[in-house]
């Protein structure tokens, strides 16, 4: 069977409150899901997908959620994310989705469709085409002004790595870590283990509040958003940087078992 051609969209995808600001560009198929599109900026960025999410529509703030995760939804505002595309979201060039990770810390990312590529290759692959300046392994850092503080201080290698960020800063320190560096290769091979979906959930009607879910022929698990072609999973970064740190493991607050906290 020939594989449906869909266009590509580029997307920049900027993450909020950095000076200078922080941003990678992919390119995707348009019908992929925007559970996938979660998973493929927690990629952009080193996250770690520990921390809630929601993305949102800025004309009309309806919100997309993981109807799987612990997150309470309004079905008469919010809808699955694994239901809708981001071309269903994103309909013309110029237009906005704004992304949300970890409602304490408060990561925001802008995301722009840039350009509507024409569907002439079948080809459904992610790719990093741009980008701007280096992540470090930022989780709970306090947000965009202690990932500020925290990228100040590696910098500024004379001056003692300032508290509570004290470990995580000397070890950047250490690793040789550079703020302005992006390393777009690295980020591409990342990209491309992921093969992106289309939606896989049903879209509920409005005002619903189940979604319909096919019950799975023999007790099969459904599948993942994503299938990949390695099981090494590698960082763009280096594994130390995103392995967990003495930041980490000196967190003084305890966090409740489970993915999301």
């Amino acid at each position: 069977m020939t594989a449906k051609l869909v266009p590509t969209y580029q997307l920049k995808i900027a993450l909020r409150d950095t000076s200078p600001p922080i941003w990678r560009r992919v390119t995707l198929p348009a019908d992929t899901s925007l559970g996938c599109l979660h998973d493929i900026i927690q990629a952009c960025f080193g996250w770690d997908d520990s921390h809630l999410h929601s993305f949102t529509e800025p004309s009309s703030g309806r919100q997309f959620v993981d109807f799987d995760g612990p997150l309470d939804h309004d079905p008469f505002r919010d809808a699955d994310e694994e239901s809708v595309t981001v071309a269903e979201v994103l309909p013309y060039e110029g237009g906005r989705l704004e992304y949300t990770y970890d409602f304490g810390d408060d990561w925001r990312h802008r995301i722009t469709l840039e350009k509507t590529l024409p569907a002439s290759t079948p080809d459904r692959r992610v790719r990093c085409t741009g980008g701007r300046r280096a992540m470090p392994c930022a989780e709970d850092t306090g947000g965009a002004w202690g990932l500020q503080a925290v990228l100040d201080a590696v910098v500024d290698r004379g001056a003692p790595a300032p508290e509570p960020w004290t470990d995580l800063v000397e070890t950047l320190r250490e690793e040789g870590f550079d703020p302005a560096c992006f390393d777009r290769d690295a980020l591409d091979r990342k990209l491309a283990e992921l093969d992106p979906r289309p939606p896989t959930a049903t879209p509920a009607p409005r005002g619903s509040s189940a979604r319909p879910k096919p019950p799975p022929a023999g007790g099969a698990v459904p599948a993942a958003r994503y299938t990949t072609t390695s099981t090494t999973r590698t960082s763009p970064w280096s594994p130390s940087r995103c392995d967990p740190s003495p930041w980490h493991r000196a967190r003084s607050s305890p966090q409740p078992p489970g993915r999301y906290r």
